[in-house]
């Protein structure tokens, strides 16, 4: 019997826990028997919200996908100050903070009232004037173009907050219009995202009368139609511009709270 044996057996005995040496690679407590930790702590990152959603820990941030059934469970995505949507039936549901906007400019260089008109063949008045007309999910406040972002669930993506955007172009026009909207602060145009029969993501759209993103209806025979929305990065004052071959339209207004 080598010494090393004599030695375990005596330590044994003893009641002394003895390792061999690392040459052997024996130990008394070998990572099969040790006891496991009653919970592992999950460790979220900075830029995350750690939550307890779904009988687990969930690191929360905007942007990541996510599971609409979240945001009524107890605890929910809104206990957290999340909420899982999606801006356009088209696209994967996603995280959104639960945010308002800053409050909107009340002056800006060029504002004045926001000139508005019935389209024909509707009832209610749009912003624009004939043959070009938009209507923006946003409260007016009256006598002056400042548009107030008023929903009852403000949501916040990585990018700003979008607003529902619905573009009218009488059929007289036959060529396309191109829309932009300037930060007149920063300089940047913005996203517009036209939806509906297909979808479009940039900073200078066409409205090609060939193409309505709405399909063309009976009760509307002298207009297009397309969807779209619009991605504010902040409360600030921004243009609106739309040129077409045969003229162009311009308008200078204030987004907010």
């Amino acid at each position: 019997m080598s010494v090393l044996t004599l030695t375990l057996i005596a330590a044994a005995a003893a009641g002394v826990g003895v390792a061999a040496s690392a040459r052997t690679g024996w130990t008394t407590n070998p990572p099969a028997l040790r006891t496991p930790p009653a919970t592992t702590r999950v460790v979220c990152r900075r830029d995350t919200k750690r939550a307890r959603i779904g009988g687990r820990i969930r690191c929360l941030r905007v942007g990541q996908p996510c599971d609409p059934r979240f945001n009524t469970t107890k605890p929910s995505y809104r206990r957290y100050g999340f909420f899982c949507s999606s801006r356009a039936s088209n696209e994967p549901a996603t995280l959104f903070r639960i945010a308002q906007p800053g409050t909107a400019p009340s002056e800006c260089a060029g504002i004045g009232p926001t000139p508005a008109s019935t389209p024909p063949g509707l009832q209610n008045e749009w912003v624009g004037d004939s043959p070009f007309w938009l209507g923006p999910y946003l409260r007016r406040d009256p006598g002056t173009s400042v548009w107030r972002y008023t929903t009852n669930l403000p949501l916040k993506g990585s990018d700003g907050w979008a607003v529902k955007f619905v573009w009218l172009l009488a059929r007289t026009i036959t060529n396309p219009v191109r829309l932009s909207i300037t930060d007149l602060a920063s300089g940047r145009p913005l996203s517009i995202t036209i939806v509906g029969t297909y979808t479009e993501r940039s900073a200078a759209p066409l409205l090609d009368p060939g193409r309505p993103s709405h399909p063309d209806v009976p009760d509307k025979p002298s207009t297009h139609e397309w969807g779209s929305y619009v991605v504010f990065p902040r409360a600030s004052c921004y243009r609106l511009d739309a040129q077409w071959p045969q003229g162009f339209w311009s308008l200078v207004f204030s987004f907010g709270r």
